[in-house]
Order: C-alpha cells, then structure tokens, then sequence
C-alpha cells in the first residue's frame, strides 16, 4: 500500500502544525520524501491540455506558451485544481 501526501513547503511557516507531524514521518525507514519543483511553463501546458481532453496549440499559435505565468500562486505554478472538472 502507497500513501501519497502533498504539500507546498512555502506555505509551511515555522509554526505550522504540520511540521512537527512531517519531521516525524520523515524518521520511518519507510517514508520516502520527493521534492518537486515548479512545472516549466510547456510541461504545465502540455499537463492541462491532457486534463481537458482538448488538442495542444503548437509554438507560435495564439495560447501557446501562455498557461500559468499569469496565476495568482506565482510565476510558472499552476493554479489549485478546482474540485470537479466541468463537463463539456
């Protein structure tokens, strides 16, 4: 069995109840810590464009290259995924 948890290390300021509970998971020879960066912003287009089903713009067409350099979380990060996909 696989338990996978996120989180954005940012988010995390030097008080937050979930440190002490990461420092502690951390110690179990069976828990394996991945950090990943932010998506570059062709990774993240191509990663959208998977989830809408929808055919990617090639370089240079309107809206390519575009996706996630203006979100409110920052440049190149995605914005959260919204709870249920609208259907099309």
């Amino acid at each position: 069995m696989a338990i996978v948890g996120t989180y954005r290390t940012d988010d995390l300021h030097r008080r937050h109840p979930l440190r002490p509970v990461l420092a502690e998971l951390q110690r179990l020879p069976t828990v394996t810590a991945v950090q990943l960066g932010p998506l570059e912003p062709a990774a993240l287009a191509e990663h959208l464009t998977a989830l809408a089903g929808a055919r990617r713009p090639s370089p240079g067409e309107a809206g390519s290259g575009a996706v996630g350099l203006e979100s409110p979380a920052g440049p190149g990060r995605p914005l959260p995924y919204p709870r249920s996909m609208p259907s099309s």
